[in-house]
Parts: structure tokens; sequence; C-alpha cells
């Protein structure tokens, strides 16, 4: 479509001037041929959107890959407004231009000069001569080469073995089954954690291809204004499946897979998680036990509560600590659990810190109180004895290993 496209309702545009100013705008746009209700601020982002678009795809050719845009835009806010909204607004916007990319990542990476190049668009043969390359009109094609990248499009995990495949160009199912055997064989030769750290390597290091130049480059095309405006296109729409696919058997086991990888990728998150939660501890308990040794010296803040060392309540009270910090990390466990299962809202990081400063608190008292109830000349003898034994039920507990030398 033109430039006009979108065009508001002037009628509409001057009875809405008189709403207060805590009220926003909207206005009536036609897109694709429909018209959508939109908030000022997503009028005007989608406004220069479009126009950045036109900038970067001039000619005849350029028309129809803008028009092409908005014709998935208009997909787009459809199915938005299919699931209950009633107006567009800026996030929606905004969603639809991180799916598609910004034009200067577009125009920038892609190498076009779209002021140099304008001029010798007219030479170029007509479309139904055009089936040769551009090299028919004397220009010389951009250079392209196939390069590594991460397919996150199509990826179980990381996209390393999706991206293997687009750049070797076989079938990404085959691939996957060919790195699971060949990780099985290897299992047994003790290759399993060197091969998972190969691939923990690959995944950060390796980037994703996430630009149109960069989807060109992995899958081996040219990086032409043709190309590079239908990768736009494709991106915004729903993945048309470019990886080769052997029918619905192949989508079977790339579901088994992305159920897998979702299990594994829960576990992972799962240990990482505990392992820095056991780490804070150990940490607190370290910085607290150095502090809380010079209670232990003399019996005075004990005398004030009306408590003789080695007293039976000490020791009661300390065993009682502990069954707290043996609970607490399996309620956080079950959380944790229930939260990835159901789509729960996670803990928020004010509540993650007070978990970690209660869990302090139970082992550090647990610790002392059942040092002093051996009575303080012992104290010294029994708190590193009692702080590796509570520690080691909790660590049993959490399945999280805490060395204490």
């Amino acid at each position: 479509m033109g430039r006009d496209s979108l065009s508001s309702n002037n009628p509409s545009t001057r009875l809405q001037q008189q709403i207060p100013a805590a009220m926003k705008k909207t206005f009536q746009v036609n897109i694709n041929g429909k018209i959508y209700h939109i908030d000022e601020d997503a009028y005007t982002l989608l406004q220069n959107y479009l126009a950045q678009l036109r900038d970067a795809f001039p000619g005849d050719e350029g028309i129809e890959i803008v028009n092409d845009i908005e014709f998935r835009i208009s997909e787009h806010f459809d199915q938005r407004l299919a699931g209950g909204a009633s107006v567009i607004v800026i996030d929606d916007v905004n969603r639809v231009i991180s799916i598609m990319g910004r034009p200067d990542e577009i125009t920038d990476e892609a190498g076009f000069e779209s002021d140099a190049s304008e001029p010798s668009r007219p030479s170029r043969p007509e479309p139904f001569g055009a089936e040769t390359s551009p090299v028919a009109d004397g220009a010389t094609p951009p250079p392209f080469h196939k390069k590594f990248f991460r397919d996150e499009r199509h990826k179980v995990f990381g996209g390393v073995i999706a991206g293997l495949g687009q750049y070797l160009g076989w079938d990404v199912t085959v691939l996957r089954i060919l790195v699971v055997v060949a990780t099985l064989s290897l299992t047994k030769f003790g290759l399993f954690w060197p091969l998972l750290l190969g691939y923990l390597i690959c995944w950060m290091v390796i980037p994703p291809a996430r630009t149109p130049r960069q989807i060109l480059e992995m899958r081996g095309e040219p990086v032409t204004v043709d190309n590079v405006g239908q990768t736009v296109i494709d991106n915004i729409a729903p993945p048309a499946a470019p990886v080769p696919s052997g029918g619905s058997v192949s989508n079977v086991i790339n579901s088994i897979f992305l159920i897998i990888g979702r299990i594994i990728l829960v576990i992972l998150g799962l240990v990482g998680g505990l392992v820095g939660f056991a780490t804070a501890i150990v940490g607190i308990v370290i910085v607290g036990g150095v502090t809380c040794l010079y209670f232990a010296s003399n019996d005075t803040l004990l005398t004030a509560f009306g408590i003789s060392s080695g007293s039976p309540y000490l020791q009661g009270w300390g065993c009682a600590l502990v069954l707290f910090a043996v609970a607490l990390p399996a309620l956080c466990l079950c959380r944790v659990g229930i939260a990835t299962l159901f789509r729960a809202p996670s803990m928020s990081v004010t509540a993650i810190i007070s978990l970690i400063v209660l869990e302090a608190v139970f082992i550090i008292g647990s610790c002392i109180l059942l040092g002093l109830g051996n009575g303080p000349m012992e104290f010294f003898d029994t708190f590193a004895c009692n702080v590796s034994s509570v520690l080691y039920t909790v660590s049993a507990v959490s399945m999280v290993p805490v060395v204490i030398s």
C-alpha cells in the first residue's frame, strides 16, 4: 500500500481532542483494507516504522514488499483482537517490530545502499525477463558466504543442532537422531560430560541468526533486496518450516525431543538454583559464625535470659532449628517444581533474599544452640562439627553436595 495506508478519521480526532489529557486518544486506521482502532502512541510508532520500511525498500519491488509486510501486520492485529483486545496499543506494535526486526538492522547489516542503487533500477529488465540473477543488468551481486549460526526458530535447547542442519543442508530430525545415537555410544567411554560441555560452549560462543542477513547467510542464500524482504515477511508470520522435514513422523520425533529438552532444562535450572542457594548459605554461615563466636565465649547473654550453659533446652531448640533448616529447602524445591510444571509466577527477588537470610538464621542458630548446649568450654570444639552436620543434612535433602574443609 502507499504512504496514505494509515489515515486518521478527522471528526473523531477533533472530538477526542476535547478528552482530558489523562486519557489517550485513539485513531481509526486502514491497514490492508481493514479498519483498526489504535491509540496515539502505537499510531505514531507504526507510522514511523512503515515509513522507514518504505525508505529501506524503494522502487516497485519495495512497494510489494511493504504491502506484504502490512498484510502480515494486519494478520497479527487480527489475532490480537480475536484474543479479546479492543484497541491496538504500543506493546502490540513493539511486538511486531521485535519479530520482524528494525529497518536499520535490515539495511545496515545487509549492506544496501538505497540512494546509490536507485538510479540503476530503471535499467533492470522487466519482470518477465528477470529470470536470471541481478547480474543481467550489469550490477555485481553482493557477495555472500554461508556461515554457521544457531537457529533459534527451530531449536530444542540452544539451536546448535538446528543451525548445523541449516549449514549442512541436512534434515534436522535425522541430524538430531545421529547426535543422540553418537552421544549414547560414546557414553560408555566416559565422553558424555565432554560432549555436553562442548555443546554448552557452542551454545555460548556461536551467535544466533536473528537479523535477515544472518538468516540468509545461515541458509546460504544471496543477500538481495528480494530475499531480505521475504525473510522479513517470514519472520513476522509463523515459522514456515524452511528446514526439511520428514512428515508426521518427523513432527512426532521433534515433539519428543522438545519435551526431553524442557525436562533437562528444568533439571539444570533446579540444580543451578540449588548450587547457588547452598553457596550463599555457606558464605553466610562462615561470616556469621565468626561473629557468633564472641557470644559463645561468655555466659553474659545466656544469664540475661535465665539460661545456663549446658541446658537441655538449648539442645532442644537447636534440634528444632535443624528441622527448620532442612524443611525450608524442601519447600522451596516443591515451590519451584510446581511453578515449572504449571507455569506459575516465580518468586520475587525480595522473597528469595528473605528465604536465604531465614535459612542462614536457622543454620547459624542451630549450630550455636547445639554448641552451647554442651557448655561454653566445649563450644569451640563442637561448633565446626555442628556446622558440618547441619550443612550435610541440608545438602542431602537439597541434592547439592557441600564440602566443608
